[in-house]
């Protein structure tokens, strides 16, 4: 059974196919909120990283979720089209200490 699960969620500003997914409300509340809210609930969970390049995504879950996630300040070129989320993921956990 898993004991410590480690919760990655990124989250890019300029959504590939529809403008500005992950600040769209759904249910009064952004997407992104949304699914931190959902990785705070699962109850196996050691850390969650909320990464991303978009500065208003980071204010936002600061203020609602301050020392609850950690967070990644994603460089622009870990968001392109071209570098994919799996390389992105590999790339950050080789370089971080858990």
């Amino acid at each position: 059974m898993i004991k410590d699960l480690l919760i990655i969620i990124p989250a890019r500003k300029n959504s590939k196919r529809v403008k500005n997914k992950n600040l769209t409300k759904i249910d009064s509340e952004e997407l992104f909120v949304n699914t931190i809210k959902f990785a705070l609930n699962i109850k196996l969970t050691k850390d969650i990283i909320f990464s991303t390049d978009s500065q208003k995504m980071l204010k936002i879950s600061k203020s609602k979720f301050k020392n609850k996630i950690i967070y990644h300040d994603r460089n622009d070129k870990y968001s392109s089209d071209k570098y994919k989320i799996n390389n992105f993921i590999i790339n950050f956990l080789n370089k971080c200490s858990f």
